[in-house]
């Protein structure tokens, strides 16, 4: 949370363990609206930092053990015995997005985005795609 934005450190302490603690996106968006209710415009750093706490809860349930950002790409790493999504499910869901994801040995996937995309927008078209891979995946594997 860049200090111009919420002056007293105090404060600004609080809403970062605030939205770091939320439990959900709805619980973040409510903080976030205070914010911008309280200080303004909400700024990019700010608006990335929502972005990665929303994919980082997102990874944890897709059982994601790393996540390396890079600028234009991402590397995530599953859990050796993934329960979440099964490989035949994730196969399938790469066929329609060969131009910009692929796995890597061992359990990982590549994600590419273009460079000139903001890391909040990446974040978040990252984080709704592999939300479609969770709705996808057999009933068997979500419980």
């Amino acid at each position: 949370i860049p200090e111009k934005f919420i002056l007293d450190p105090g404060e600004r302490l609080r809403y970062y363990r605030a939205l770091s603690s939320a439990r959900s996106d709805e619980a973040m968006a409510e903080i976030a609206g205070e914010m911008r209710d309280r200080f303004g415009h909400i700024p990019q750093e700010l608006d990335s930092f929502l972005a990665v706490l929303s994919l980082k809860r997102a990874l944890t349930h897709m059982q994601v053990v790393r996540a390396d950002l890079y600028p234009g790409r991402a590397v995530l790493t599953f859990l050796q015995d993934n329960q979440v999504v099964a490989p035949e499910q994730l196969l399938f869901w790469l066929q329609s997005r060969q131009s910009w994801a692929k796995l890597l040995p061992p359990n990982k996937l590549e994600a590419r985005f273009g460079e000139q995309v903001s890391i909040a927008r990446s974040l978040e078209y990252l984080k709704m795609e592999l939300e479609q891979l969770r709705l996808r995946a057999p009933a068997a594997a979500n419980a």
